[in-house]
Formats: structure tokens, C-alpha cells, sequence
């Protein structure tokens, strides 16, 4: 067996490289495609079916690509493995049930020799479970299932199949590998921990999920990740999977779409009655699972990798994967995608995975390769960051739970009083029914910095009011106690060094046998830090981390915000796609620090260049897009306040830089360059056209306008 991959780049470079592999009769082709443009998608398989006409084609829409390694982001990888021994069937089903298209792959493809089986599926529209359901009710468990469910790059609204020249949407593509030379490697990192409470799932439909702990999912979703991550579902939740236990292994679950009710859809089942935990990804466990899969794939014979990764690896923990991925690529050449679900082959059964990494590899001969012998210790990673947010998240609920059970044993045997001053993981305050404080404990203290005497026979406004809430919100609480009842809620108050924190309280008024109020408990508990964390865990959701600008998937949001104020204002608006010129050769020559600089500055100077309401997003590499909204009713007015903006933003960027850098030597080193950029505009109106067909229009032509000299603006 051998293994190649490509990165395509043009039609002539790839046939090239196909003439230069017409070697076997059995030749399987993998393609990872991260560019959704379904004509180039469809091109390319012309091309590979014309110049290797034998070939077996299959493959899948990406959210990302991997390469040796290293992750690649809206490029075609295409993977060729080319066989000997091994005979390959394929086949493809689409629009029907999963669990039938399932039971119709193993019947169709595979025999008795079949060692492997590689899927993709439809990563919205399939139910990954029942594919497997009806694979496993139809085959022997020692044939092994990979392959994962298609991607979109994280929008979550299309993804596509591909079988030779077939490209399609809900169907799944299979192909069987059956030789009894063929050898088949497979393992799996998950590296996510549970945390928070336990929680029963206590309805649900096969994939789809309403009800956690009797409650509705998405209020779960809400109390414990944050209002504003439910308005950015599913995109905003891939970093938090539901994790559960099956077959004596974690089993994590990521929603991928909302269900027209109130429900939401996940990549996998999530059956009734089993017991789920919030997930968070922990960096020392992803050390320990990449040095052992390492050490088991060196000890194999392999001489092909295959890595299909889930979304959510790649969302939380960034560029830091690259370190589990490259050592693998030292063994064998290897190639792989981001999924929306990945397949694997468990002990008892095949079966559908989420927030993992799973590794393939296949041999035609039983020699094991000479691999160099990495130590665990060399498997460190340094995101401090995460590092730092996952031990805080783990600690923090260790504590709370610790000190949840403590909590249920006192109330059983203890007075207020005593329950009271054992509550010392949260600030308690007794207060009477005037507000003034009673009795408080040693974690109030902390938290306030008064001491117990200062504290005593004063009101809590008057030592920690912060003067930040409006006098309607203490007259709502008070309102609410006085009628003996709970209040809960959130404030910010000033702590006697003058900083601000921020405390989740809970008041419950304490009466007397004829129900007259005698006393209020306030149970205080410190949230700074974990405000702090959702603030970051937002930032990474939602902003480029180069350039601070929104991302990809924050500027389909604020795009669609504009599409409504348009088709409400009968205004025009508009984007700009924007593209440098002649960006690589200042990476070549002085390395991607000071790619990076410029990178940094541009974003300064288009800020520096367009109003306070429009949008600057990064869309990856050296690309830029602008929106500009309420430009006026006219078009014709329209494009000339355009055409101002556009060429303000051309001659603010021709200016030169001057970027200063630490060199190798530890040398302050400053480098002047000058740099243009072509500029691709479209003007749109309310929701007469989709994103893509905006993106395609301003991106045409920004590619004409690198076609007619660079450094110029053209209008679509």
C-alpha cells in the first residue's frame, strides 16, 4: 500500500499529479473539501475520474482540513491510497431512513473479507446512530467502521456527500476495504471532562432532545452556560458536550441544529434515563490520550494515517491539536478532516462519537516501521489559557460538589444558626426585618472586606452598593421579600477596597408560626472569575484571535441583522471583500511573526477607515470583509458614497508600514513594507439575495480586480 495526499491548487497542477500515481487498478480517493463551492467540488472529480477512471471517489464536505498534521482551513485535500492486495466496493444512499441506508451498505458491500469500512454521512440531516444500527444488525463487529458525519465549516446549514461524481445532500457514502492482507489500526482521544451535576435525560426522540432533569434543554443550556450562548446555538455550544457513559467508555454528544419544536438536534442519540455532565476539554488529559495513541500506532504496522476530528476540538483548543496530530504524521503519511460526529469502532459495537479525535490506519504488509520512541513528557502543551479556564471550571466544581453534599447532611441535624456558620464555602448574611445585619459569616468577610464588628447593625447598601443598579431594582427586591417570598438575582457591589465584584445572591425571608417575618438569609456566592470566563469563552467563540475583529461566524449574524434594518429602512447596504496583495512574500522572507503585524495593522486602519456602525470581520489569512449598512435609498447614491469609502480604504492601506520585531538574535528589528489590496464591492438590499450569493458577487470581484493589476476596486 501507499499513501499520497494533495492540496488542490489548480486543475493543470492536479493532473500532474494524478499522471504521476497511475500505478494500480485499485486506487481509493478521499476528498476533504473545506470550499463548499459545489462546481469546484464537482470539477475536481471530473478530473480525477478522467485521469484515473478506476478509481474509487468518496468523500465529504469539511469544517477544516488536516494535512500531515497541520490544520488547513476552506482547501480541497485530496487523498490517495493505492491498494495491491485489497478490493474496493462503494456506494451511496441518500433521502432515505438512516438506520435502512445502514442495514443497505453492509448487505451491498460488505463480504467476508471486508477488514474496514469508511463512511460519511450527511453531518445535519443523518442520524449517525442509526446508520450504525442498521450496519451492526447486518455484519460481523470485527469489521471496523470509520469516517464521520460531513461539515460546513461550522455555519450548520448544508453539508454534502461526494461518490465518484455524485454530490449530495441527507444521504451517506460508504466504501468497503476487503483483503485478508489488509491490516486496520483504529483509536480514539476523546480528552473531554464532565463536569457541573449529574442530569437525567428525561425526554428525547432518537437524536433529538427537549427535556433534561424535567426541564426544557434549553433553560438547562441557559442557567448553566449563559443566556447569550443559547442566542448563538447551535455554533456557540460545540465547546460543551453532554457526556454520558456507554459500553464502559465517555460518550460525548454535540447538538448541530434546532428542531422546528422545542427540541434540539444532536450529532448522536441521547436515549431517556441516561445520566449526562456538561463536558469541558482538559489539556492534561489531551497529553496523556495523544502520547498513548502515538505509542500504540508505532508499534503497528502502518502506512497510511486517517484522522477525522470533531468541530468542537478544533473551536476549544485551536492550533494546540496540531500537537497531537503531527507526531502521528511522523509514522505514516496522513490526512484527515473536522466532522460533525466521527465513527468508531468500539469492543461491543461500532458507534457514533462526538469531541473526539479518531485514528485510522491501514497496512498491506505486518512490518512494523522503525518509529522514533517519543516520551509522555514531550507531549506538553502550552495554552496557559486553557490550561488555566479548565482547572478553574474543575476545582471550582469539585468544591461546589463537596460542598453540596456537606450542605444536604447539615440541614438534616443542624439550626440556622449552626447550618449558617458551616456555610463557609458562600458569604451568609442574617439580617432583621429592616435590612440590618444580624449575624454574617467568615466568607462575607471575605467577600465584602468589612470584618463581622463593622459589619454588625448596618445595612448591607450602605457598605457594599456599588451605585451601579437603578433604585427600581432594590425596590423590586424588597417588594418581593416583604411578600415572603425567595428573591434571586445578580448585582454587582463595591468591596471595601473600593474593586468591584460581581455575587449571585439568594433572599429568603424567615417567619415566625404565624407567618410574620422576623429575619432575612442572604446566601451570597462570589461570580466574578466565572463572568470573567464566559466573557473569554464568547471572545473565542466569535472574534478572530489575531486581529480582535468578529469572525466568520459572528459576521453571518451581524449580516443578518443588517439584511433586516435594510429591508426595513428600504436602505442599501453593502460588503467588501478584501484581499492583500502580495502578502506571502513578506511571510517567506521574514516569517509569520511579522505576517502577522501587518495583519494587525490593517485591522487598525480599516477600523481607522470606516464608520462606528459597520463590521470589520477576518475571514482567514490575508482576507478582510467589510458591511456597510445604511447607505442610502437611491443605488445610484448608494455606489457613489461606496465608491468613497472603498477608495478612502485603498489609500489609507497603500501607506507604508513600518513593522518592528524581535529577530532571532534578540534584536529589535523594524521592517518598512508597503502593501495594496484589491477590493471586491457588492451592493445589496434587504433579503433579495442569500449570504453565499453576496460573498460569491463581492468575491468574483475582488478576484477581478487582482486580474486587472491589483491595488484597484471593482463593483459586482
Amino acid at each position: 500500500m501507499k499513501q499520497v495526499n494533495h492540496i488542490y491548487n489548480s486543475k493543470d497542477e492536479l493532473t500532474l499529479w494524478l499522471n504521476s500515481h497511475k500505478v494500480s487498478d485499485s486506487i481509493l480517493i478521499q476528498i476533504f473539501t473545506g470550499n463548499l463551492d459545489i462546481k469546484i467540488i464537482s470539477d475536481i472529480t471530473k478530473i480525477i475520474l478522467q485521469e484515473l477512471p478506476q478509481s474509487t471517489i468518496v468523500g465529504t464536505t469539511t469544517s477544516g482540513e488536516i494535512l500531515n498534521g497541520k490544520m488547513c482551513d476552506n482547501s480541497v485535500l485530496i487523498s490517495m491510497s493505492i491498494f495491491e492486495d485489497t478490493t474496493l466496493q462503494s456506494i451511496h444512499y441518500k433521502n432515505d431512513d438512516s438506520e435502512i441506508m445502514g442495514q443497505n451498505i453492509a448487505n451491498e458491500i460488505i463480504n467476508k473479507d471486508t477488514k474496514c469500512l469508511i463512511i460519511f454521512a450527511d453531518g445535519l440531516k443523518c442520524n449517525g446512530d442509526a446508520i450504525l444500527r442498521g450496519i451492526n444488525s447486518n455484519c460481523s463487529n470485527d469489521v471496523v467502521v470509520a469516517g464521520g458525519m460531513s461539515g460546513d465549516n461550522g455555519f450548520f446549514s448544508k453539508t454534502h456527500c461526494i461518490h465518484g461524481s455524485d454530490i449530495f445532500e441527507e444521504g451517506v457514502v460508504a466504501v468497503s476495504l476487503s483483503s485478508p492482507k489488509l491490516e486496520v489500526f483504529h483509536t480514539y482521544n476523546l480528552s473531554w471532562k464532565p463536569i457541573g451535576k449529574k442530569m437525567t435525560i428525561t425526554k428525547s426522540d432518537g437524536n433529538i432532545l427537549y427535556e433534561v432533569d424535567n426541564q426544557p434543554v434549553k433553560d438547562i443550556y441557559a442557567k448553566y452556560l449563559g443566556e447569550n450562548i443559547v442566542k448563538h446555538m447551535p455554533a456557540s455550544t460545540m465547546e460543551f458536550p453532554l457526556i454520558m457513559q456507554e459500553g464502559g467508555i465517555d460518550i460525548a454528544r454535540s447538538m448541530v441544529s434546532l428542531s422546528n419544536g422545542e427540541g434540539i438536534i444532536y450529532a448522536g442519540e441521547v436515549p431517556e434515563g441516561k445520566e449526562v455532565r456538561f463536558g469541558i476539554g482538559s489539556p492534561s488529559m489531551l497529553n496523556e490520550s495523544a502520547y498513548k495513541s502515538y505509542d500504540f500506532a508505532r508499534n503497528s504496522p502502518i502506512e497510511g494515517l486517517f484522522l477525522y476530528s470533531c468541530i468542537a476540538r478544533k473551536a476549544f483548543l485551536g492550533k494546540v491539536l496540531e500537537d497531537e496530530f503531527f507526531p502521528l504524521s511522523k509514522i505514516a503519511p496522513l490526512s484527515g478532516f473536522f466532522t460533525y460526529g466521527e465513527f468508531y469502532h468500539g469492543s461491543d459495537s461500532n458507534k457514533l462519537l462526538n469531541v473526539t479525535t479518531t485514528v485510522l490506519g491501514l497496512s498491506e504488509t505486518t512490518q512494523i516501521a522503525n518509529n522514533i520512541d517519543l516520551k509522555e513528557q514531550e507531549f506538553q502543551y502550552s495554552s496557559l489559557t486553557i490550561n488555566a479556564l479548565t482547572n478553574l471550571v474543575e476545582v471550582t466544581m469539585n468544591e461546589n460538589e463537596e460542598y453540596s453534599a456537606e450542605l444536604v447532611e447539615i440541614n438534616k441535624s443542624l439550626r440556622l444558626r449552626d447550618s449558617a456558620l458551616n456555610m463557609s464555602a458562600n458569604g451568609v448574611v442574617i439580617t432583621d426585618i429592616d435590612g440590618k445585619i444580624e449575624w454574617a459569616n467568615k466568607a462575607y468577610s471575605e467577600l465584602t472586606g468589612y470584618s463581622l464588628e463593622e459589619a454588625i447593625g448596618r445595612n448591607p447598601k450602605e457598605l457594599v452598593n456599588s451605585h451601579t443598579h437603578e433604585n427600581e431594582f432594590f425596590e423590586n427586591l424588597w417588594n418581593t421579600i416583604l411578600s415572603n417570598k425567595v428573591w434571586r438575582g445578580e448585582l454587582t457591589n463595591r468591596n471595601k477596597n473600593g474593586s468591584l465584584y460581581d455575587e449571585e445572591m439568594t433572599i429568603t425571608p424567615m417567619a415566625d408560626e404565624n407567618g410574620h417575618i422576623e429575619h432575612f438569609v442572604a446566601i451570597k456566592q462570589n461570580i466574578t472569575e466565572r463572568k470573567k470566563m464566559q466573557e473569554q469563552i464568547s471572545q473565542y467563540a466569535f472574534y478572530d484571535t489575531l486581529t480582535n475583529l468578529p469572525n466568520r461566524r459572528l459576521f453571518s449574524d451581524r449580516l443578518l441583522q443588517i439584511k433586516a434594518n435594510s429591508n426595513r429602512s428600504k436602505k442599501y447596504a453593502a460588503l467588501l471583500f478584501l484581499d492583500l496583495d502580495n502578502f506571502k512574500p513578506l511571510n517567506d522572507t521574514y516569517g509569520h511573526t511579522v505576517g502577522d503585524l501587518l495583519l494587525v495593522e490593517v485591522a487598525h486602519r480599516l477600523n481607522s477607515a470606516t464608520r462606528n456602525n459597520d463590521t470589520i470581520s477576518r475571514f482567514g489569512g490575508d482576507e478582510f470583509v467589510i458591511l456597510l449598512s445604511e447607505l442610502n435609498e437611491d443605488r445610484e447614491e448608494s455606489l457613489k458614497e461606496l465608491k468613497e469609502i472603498a477608495q478612502k480604504i485603498l489609500h489609507t492601506l497603500s501607506q507604508a508600514y513600518f513593522l518592528t520585531y524581535i529577530s532571532k538574535d534578540n534584536k529589535e528589528k523594524t521592517v518598512e513594507h508597503h502593501c495594496t489590496a484589491s477590493i471586491g464591492v457588492t451592493l445589496f438590499i434587504g433579503y433579495e439575495d442569500t449570504e453565499d450569493e453576496i460573498l460569491k458577487r463581492a468575491d468574483g470581484a475582488m478576484y477581478m480586480a487582482k486580474e486587472m493589476g491589483r491595488n484597484n476596486i471593482q463593483f459586482s
